[in-house]
């Protein structure tokens, strides 16, 4: 059976353990926060470049006609269907869609960790209301221990 100074020290014990947990959500969230920040700039610019390349290929499309009659117009066409449609154009959608599912997925974990941290302090909770009960039971039996020695 332990002792009512054993569980203050065990129940002060969990209430750091609290506080630390708290601490790390604040961290967690906080981290969270900026990074959604970042996913959000990080979509407006995909989706931003995606719209640019999609109206320039758009007005590359005024100028097929025009390659018909004009060596220039082919050439100019072939050159810039290269930049617009080509490995460079690609590499970056691909490097957009690889970073935004990388930033989700560490939102994902961020939010497990913080669930995790949350679940932690509930049962931190759970056993300091355990702790007081055990401590007001060994205080009436102390009291009653008293109280018959006194008899």
């Amino acid at each position: 059976m332990s002792s009512i100074a054993d569980l203050e020290s065990e129940k002060e014990w969990y209430y750091e353990k609290i506080s630390e947990a708290k601490a790390q959500i604040k961290k967690l969230e906080n981290n969270h926060d900026s990074l959604s920040l970042f996913k959000n700039d990080a979509t407006k610019s995909s989706e931003s470049f995606y719209s640019i390349n999609s109206k320039k290929n758009s007005y590359l499309s005024d100028i097929e006609e025009l390659k018909k009659n004009s060596r220039m117009s082919k050439r100019y066409y072939k050159g810039m269907k290269g930049v617009l449609d080509g490995t460079g154009a690609k590499i970056v959608l691909v490097a957009y869609s690889v970073l935004l599912k990388n930033v989700k997925s560490k939102l994902d974990d961020y939010i497990k960790k913080i669930n995790k941290l949350e679940d932690d302090i509930s049962r931190y909770y759970e056993r300091i209301a355990a702790i007081n009960a055990e401590i007001t039971s060994l205080r009436a039996a102390e009291k009653t221990n008293w109280t018959t020695q006194q008899a």
